[in-house]
């Protein structure tokens, strides 16, 4: 308030009467005899003078209206000028000063219209996000028989565990918009006094407010005024001079350090607006918005329990998941995508049964004999014994091989009726029986082949090589084994004894397990992160979904990565009698000791996307996390609606968050990220002099309680 109590006694003709501290009053207490008419004001800043000049002007009767005025406005001059250079500082929000943005000339800030200067600071006051953490357990239904499709259904859901819920403190970073409107007009300048040694910034200087002057030239006059109650005249005169002269005549009054107050528009007002941060080149960041409250708040997660079907697709035993059997005659299994190992927390077989629960699966090992079942396959498929031997076999006698696979018969009537056996897992031996002849059925139209009723060899499993595509095998073949029929040697037919795992025959060969799946926060806890965004987004990766969504939605999020503490946990009861008596066999994720980081989702905001910040004291801000670098990055402001101007604000190296990137579009961020502040606020600016203004007050301010000021 003292810029306002100190008003001197220049009256600007848009005035309606004087009011120099301005009180309220009433029109009658003041009594007008006269008037110094200003016609040009001159600074003087080598010796911190202001010469009025003009001519006088006395009433003959004293009025209760101010005046006289002059016909016309004054003028300003500002003499001994010297064009001290400034320093932009750089400020944090909390008042810490961290060195010199750039510098300016005196013709830069004096003759300023409309400018904005951007300002990157390392270190900012922290801010408070609440982050939490949940999850449900969930027991799933999968293969509908009535239906004949995969179709996750949900059958119970507990209710959720809240693994953690706290306010954490994020260390921030300033990136500011500092606005200069109008130009700073230094009116006098004094050395800096002792008692402001304590808001001086960089060794020797004082931090000044970027305050617009904005003079009104209107016809002014200093008046010769009486206040009719106390009889106290306030006038252009000393009061020696009037004593003497009474109503003298003056052309001109020179003052020293004098708070004469030139009258002005709205000086201390700002309307800049800060419109877009992102004009022309994208941000990559998790978030960009003005509240923070939500951004630590993740959905619940869910842990699933469930019975699937699998078949294999390698002889590393890479598993599917089963979806559904052929039809129109395609008597052959139908499966979903690939399950991996990784999103499977633990594998119970439903075709053995230990005191009353379903196998437990260790590691994964499918030789595991409590899974597995003796099975055979003698070669008779179409393909391997429907050819004329004339047309087949090999030119000389010879050592070779013979590549096959085991299979499994779908039935009399089916199109595929010998499918590759998708759940072998060893070979125990393989019989080799001699070609004993083939000969055509014209009835048919086939080539019947028939061969030795007694084997000539048994190859032992060891000497059986495993090939893909699975599950083929290769087996040596002895030229004493080939038979010579139509001028060719022909191989001998294979009878393959082998172990799958436990299941029907035909089509009814699906093993089924319950699988307890890996939730997202089991994932990010125990799996590498290049893992573990498999497991939240498998459908990315060409995987098994075990939920009814995609993954989890981090969109403008910051999902914790936790230490985790692990304890006993439950799902919920079903109508599966097998899957209930495992439900509180499980240990799991209950707690967290910590965080280790955070995975987010880095996306750019495009062009348009704007959101805007009102200025100018730093009251409202937005925050983002910039992850990589932008030379071209732009911000626009303007003044209110009416116009806009387009700033540089290149996104360097040092402003960016440290972050690995995982996956197409998830990063990683540490633990002791830094949350990118942007702020509108008004310029300042640093002399090693104290500058005052025409009214000899000082928009000087104090760095270290700025910003508790300011808020």
């Amino acid at each position: 308030m003292s810029q306002y109590l100190a008003q001197p006694w220049i009256r600007n003709s848009s005035y309606f009467v004087p009011n120099p501290l301005m009180l309220s009053y009433e029109e009658s207490d003041f009594l007008f005899k006269g008037a110094f008419q200003i016609s040009k004001i001159t600074y003087d800043l080598s010796v911190n003078t202001v010469k009025l000049e003009g001519t006088t002007a006395w009433l003959e009767t004293p009025s209760h209206s101010p005046g006289p005025y002059p016909v016309s406005e004054f003028s300003l001059e500002f003499v001994n000028d010297p064009m001290l250079v400034a320093a932009v500082p750089k400020l944090s929000k909390d008042g810490r000063y961290f060195g010199i943005e750039r510098y300016l000339t005196a013709e830069e800030y004096e003759n300023n219209g409309f400018t904005a200067y951007p300002v990157f600071v390392p270190e900012s006051k922290p801010v408070s996000v609440n982050v939490s953490m949940q999850y449900t357990n969930s027991c799933m239904k999968y293969y509908q028989l009535e239906t004949r499709v995969l179709q996750r259904v949900v059958l119970a859901s507990s209710e959720p565990v809240i693994l953690l819920d706290e306010d954490i403190e994020i260390n921030t970073q300033e990136m500011q918009v500092l606005v200069a409107e109008g130009r700073f007009r230094p009116y006098f300048i004094i050395d800096i006094p002792a008692r402001l040694e304590n808001f001086k910034v960089g060794g020797n200087f004082l931090v000044h407010n970027w305050e617009c002057d904005s003079v009104r030239f209107d016809p002014s006059i200093v008046p010769h005024v009486e206040e009719v109650k106390t009889g106290l005249t306030h006038s252009f005169l000393d009061q020696e001079t009037f004593q003497k002269e009474g109503k003298a005549a003056k052309t001109e009054i020179e003052l020293k350090l004098s708070n004469i107050d030139l009258p002005t528009f709205n000086k201390f007002t700002i309307t800049s607006q800060l419109r877009a941060f992102n004009y022309s080149a994208g941000v990559k960041t998790p978030f960009f918005t003005k509240d923070l409250s939500e951004v630590g708040k993740t959905e619940t997660y869910n842990a699933f329990l469930g019975k699937l079907g699998i078949g294999f697709m390698n002889w590393n035993f890479d598993f599917r998941a089963f979806n559904n059997y052929g039809a129109y005659g395609m008597n052959n299994k139908i499966y979903s995508s690939r399950i991996s190992k990784n999103q499977v927390k633990e594998m119970f077989f439903a075709g053995t049964v230990v005191e009353g629960k379903p196998y437990r699966l260790t590691d994964f090992d499918f030789t595991d004999p409590n899974i597995l079942m003796n099975y055979n396959y003698g070669e008779r498929n179409l393909e391997d014994y429907n050819y004329n031997p004339a047309n087949g076999g090999l030119a000389e006698q010879i050592d070779t091989f013979k590549t096959t696979r085991p299979r499994y018969d779908t039935g009399a009537n089916a199109t595929y009726r010998w499918d590759p056996d998708d759940i072998a897992i060893e070979i125990d031996h393989v019989d080799v029986y001699k070609i004993a002849g083939a000969s055509y059925d014209f009835w048919t139209g086939y080539w019947n082949w028939t061969w030795e009723s007694t084997p000539c060899r048994v190859i032992p499993g060891n000497e059986v090589e495993k090939v893909e595509p699975y599950p083929n095998i290769r087996v040596p073949i002895l030229a004493s084994e080939l038979k010579q029929l139509s001028g060719r040697w022909h191989l001998p037919r294979l009878h393959i004894y082998y172990k799958r795992v436990k299941a029907g025959a035909g089509l009814s060969s699906v093993p089924y397990f319950y699988f307890r799946f890996r939730s997202p926060i089991e994932a990010l806890a125990e799996l590498e992160i290049t893992e573990a965004v498999k497991v939240l987004y498998p459908g990315s990766y060409g995987l098994f979904n075990p939920g009814e969504t995609v993954g989890p939605n981090i969109n403008n999020k910051l999902m914790p990565i936790i230490e985790p503490i692990y304890g006993a946990i439950t799902f919920p009861e079903t109508s599966d009698e097998l899957m209930n008596s495992i439900r509180a066999d499980m240990t799991g994720i209950v707690g967290a000791s910590s965080i280790s980081g955070y995975l987010v989702k880095g996306w750019n905001l495009q062009v348009g996307e704007y959101l805007y910040l009102d200025g100018p004291f730093g009251h409202e801000e937005a925050f983002f996390i910039p992850m990589e670098e932008s030379p071209d990055h732009t911000f626009t402001y303007g003044r209110g609606n009416s116009s806009s101007q387009t700033g540089e604000f290149p996104i360097s190296e040092e402003m960016v968050q440290k972050n690995e990137a995982v996956g197409s579009d998830c990063s990683v961020l540490p633990a002791d990220l830094k949350i990118t502040r942007v702020r509108l606020d008004r310029a300042k600016l640093m002399f090693d002099k104290l500058i005052l203004n025409d009214d000899l007050t000082s928009n000087v301010i104090n760095p270290a309680k700025f910003g508790i000021k300011e808020e």
